[in-house]
């Protein structure tokens, strides 16, 4: 009799935290350790258990997101900070899109994440992100949404001043330290607000500046909000797309 995924999650979350434990552990040795030999070989075994994670994680991700999961984590692989990625997908699949791909970018690459909130406030998406095991503290909000929020909101803009907001990703991509990428939640609602030019301008701007500051970008579009010659003109301007 074949054992359910549900049953099957405990006992890959129990490896991924072992094999966390030994990464943890061989790397506190490599830092005492000052024979070249046993240095050379406990780094060989560092990769495979970074392997052994990275393998675990994404059973995990089968798991619990289905097919939708191998596709997004294709993509995410060859991410880097010099890539636009468009991520086209309907309402039904948008929070475990979102969740996908937050949890392997910040929660196991460890990169900054500047999320701007178009779609719900930064306190609603923090309650949510807190509930789902994703590390807060790496974020950066810019909140686009009608809503008073407070305590983690850093930046404000209006959906429909599109260059002002250009101007405060700019910022913002230069003030944050280390590995990052910028993170829209739904360009799809931006032309709620605005014209359809002004739109695919302002994402056009928005790619060729995160090139030229080396930081990845992520713009998700909900395809029931959009129609399809923008999301057509949307894919020219990405270096990659992928449909959930």
């Amino acid at each position: 009799m074949k054992t359910s995924p549900e049953k099957l999650m405990p006992l890959i979350e129990e490896i991924i935290n072992m094999e966390r434990k030994a990464k943890e552990l061989y790397e506190d040795y490599l830092k005492r350790i000052e024979n070249k030999s046993v240095v050379k070989n406990l780094t060989r075994i560092l990769t495979d258990e970074k392997k052994h994670i990275e393998l675990a994680t994404q059973v995990r991700g089968l798991l619990k997101h289905g097919p939708a999961y191998s596709r997004i984590e294709e993509a995410l692989r060859i991410f880097c900070k010099t890539t636009s990625l468009l991520i086209d997908c309907g309402i039904k699949n948008y929070l475990k899109m979102n969740l996908i791909v937050l949890k392997d970018l910040v929660n196991e690459r460890g990169l900054n994440c500047l999320y701007v909130a178009v779609n719900k406030p930064s306190s609603s998406l923090t309650e949510t992100f807190l509930r789902e095991d994703i590390e807060i503290n790496r974020f950066t909000f810019i909140d686009c949404t009608a809503m008073n929020v407070s305590g983690d909101i850093h930046l404000s803009a209006k959906p429909d001043n599109l260059t002002d907001l250009n101007m405060k990703i700019g910022r913002l991509v230069e003030k944050t330290p280390g590995e990052k990428f910028v993170f829209l939640d739904a360009v799809s609602t931006l032309y709620i607000f605005n014209s359809a030019n002004d739109v695919e301008r302002f994402v056009h701007y928005l790619v060729s500046s995160s090139k030229l500051k080396k930081t990845g970008l992520i713009l998700v579009a909900v395809r029931e909000e959009i129609e399809k010659r923008s999301m057509a003109m949307l894919t020219t301007f990405c270096d990659d797309k992928i449909d959930i």
